[in-house]
């Protein structure tokens, strides 16, 4: 090698200083050089590692994994409603069926009977309806009807009291005549009396020719005429008499019993028909005893429509209009919407309830998706409730990652879900974190581990994480329920979606 080539001035180092320097690299290079040569190999092999190594290790750093995870979905559990004879059965495990499309068929002629019986009766309710609505129309004219002769014999007792009045009235007038004519009958008979000692005191002076005959003769026609007067008013006094109701040939025609008036037939008589009306208006009264003025104090102490409601006739026909009422539903009853009494309502609930129990003769698939399980055949004779067949949808699946607890913390809600399911190797899936199990795996078993004991064994727990697909599964590569998947978190990535980077939904 030149050593002119390393003439080199930096710093103030000599040539010489560097000639050296190269001399000694010189030296060591051809002594040490296949040691030289392994280190630089095992530097190579160390990079190129580190290179190989950075993507996994970049990819361990940033991201949470599992194998222990598996493809969920819901089951729907085919029950029918209603007891029954299989009579048909369309569908087997492992068809596809869509949603409302007919699973089996039951024996409908029970349901059918069911249904006329149903109709049959709510016809029959509608005409009972009809009749009662009709007598309960009747019963409330009658009401009207007895209101109305009430409020006319009330009227009429008004009418019978005017006219015992007026009777009343010209009974005492006629009493007042009577008295009037007694007493010109008194002063008749005193007439009489004096004319009659003056005709036999002229008759004695006219035999003595003391008095002219024309005197004598004028004193009899005055005692003719006072006669004839006496005479007119006895009779006059006979026919009041008669009218009063008094004897009209007593010997003392001058007597006048007490209460003449109220004892008189007429009065009687009225008085009679008045209190049968007060009896028959409700309004009880003894007949016996009963005077006028006990009718006119009656009838002024009745209030009119308080009386008319009050009247047995019209008590009795609104007691049989709201008895009829009350079955129609009470006073909330509308003739114009009879059919909707409760009778009615339940005759209609009634055909109701059998037509869907004939509807549920037929038992369709509640969604789209694949039948499993079928437990049934036809002649079965099925129960409600009973699980005849199981239908998965494949649409609706979603992935459980069982992750160990020490992994939880830093997973949120939204985070990137890579996912490789084991029966399509190479086919990745893409997720989200959904949700959390709100207890480990071992807690919701049907078995929980009890851990009292003094043989305690610390067993890392794995929590259930619920991983929903983001985009559709396509159609060759269908998600079965149960196919293992490996799941692996994206920690870094941004999370998305409903709740996005909590630990918990709200």
């Amino acid at each position: 090698m030149n050593t002119t080539s390393f003439r080199i001035y930096r710093d103030g180092v000599t040539t010489r200083r560097w000639h050296r320097i190269v001399q000694f690299f010189q030296h060591g290079l051809n002594t040490h050089w296949p040691t030289l040569r392994l280190s630089f190999g095992a530097v190579g092999v160390l990079v190129l590692g580190i290179a190989w190594l950075e993507p996994m290790v970049l990819s361990m750093l940033r991201t949470v994994s599992t194998n222990n995870a598996y493809v969920a979905s819901h089951v729907t559990l085919v029950s029918p409603r209603i007891d029954g004879q299989v009579v048909e059965v369309l569908v087997d495990d492992n068809d596809h069926v869509e949603e409302g499309q007919l699973l089996l068929r039951l024996d409908d002629r029970p349901y059918l009977l069911a249904v006329e019986r149903a109709e049959e009766e709510l016809e029959r309710t509608r005409w009972e309806i009809d009749e009662r609505v009709a007598a309960w129309r009747e019963a409330t004219a009658e009401a009207v009807l007895a209101r109305s002769r009430t409020r006319q014999a009330f009227a009429e007792l008004s009418e019978m009291i005017h006219q015992l009045e007026a009777q009343r009235q010209d009974l005492q007038t006629e009493e007042s005549l009577l008295l009037t004519h007694l007493d010109e009958y008194h002063s008749a008979q005193r007439s009489v009396s004096l004319i009659e000692r003056e005709l036999g005191r002229q008759q004695r002076l006219r035999k003595a020719r003391s008095v002219s005959d024309a005197s004598y003769e004028q004193t009899e026609r005055e005692y003719e005429q006072v006669k004839r007067g006496r005479i007119l008013v006895t009779e006059a006094i006979r026919r009041l008499r008669g009218r009063l109701g008094l004897n009209p040939s007593a010997e003392n025609p001058e007597f006048i019993p007490k209460n003449t008036i109220n004892a008189h037939p007429l009065t009687r008589e009225a008085v009679s028909r008045c209190v049968g009306l007060f009896n028959q208006l409700g309004r009880p009264m003894s007949p016996v005893g009963a005077t006028p003025d006990d009718i006119y104090s009656a009838f002024r102490a009745i209030d009119i429509d308080v009386a008319v409601e009050e009247a047995p006739d019209v008590r009795t026909a609104d007691l049989r209009a709201r008895k009829i009422l009350s079955t129609l539903g009470g006073e909330a009853f509308d003739p114009r919407h009879r059919y909707e009494c409760p009778e009615v309502r339940r005759a209609e609930h009634e055909l109701e309830a059998a037509r869907l129990d004939l509807i549920h003769t037929e038992v369709r698939s509640p969604l789209e998706g694949y039948v499993v399980n079928r437990k049934v055949s036809i002649g079965n004779v099925i129960e409600p409730c009973q699980v005849l067949m199981n239908i998965r949808s494949l649409k609706d699946v979603w992935v459980d990652a069982n992750f160990r607890e020490t992994k939880l913390r830093h997973l949120r809600l939204g985070q990137r879900v890579e996912l490789e399911v084991d029966a399509y190797p190479g086919q990745k899936f893409v997720g989200r974190v959904a949700g959390f199990s709100a207890g480990t795996g071992a807690t919701l078993s049907i078995l929980p581990p009890q851990n009292a004991t003094g043989n305690f064994v610390k067993v890392v727990q794995r929590v259930p994480v619920r991983i929903e697909l983001v985009d559709n599964v396509p159609v060759d590569t269908p998600l079965f329920v149960g196919l293992s998947v490996m799941a692996t978190v994206d920690l870094h990535a941004e999370p998305v979606g409903p709740d996005a980077g909590r630990r918990l939904r709200y």
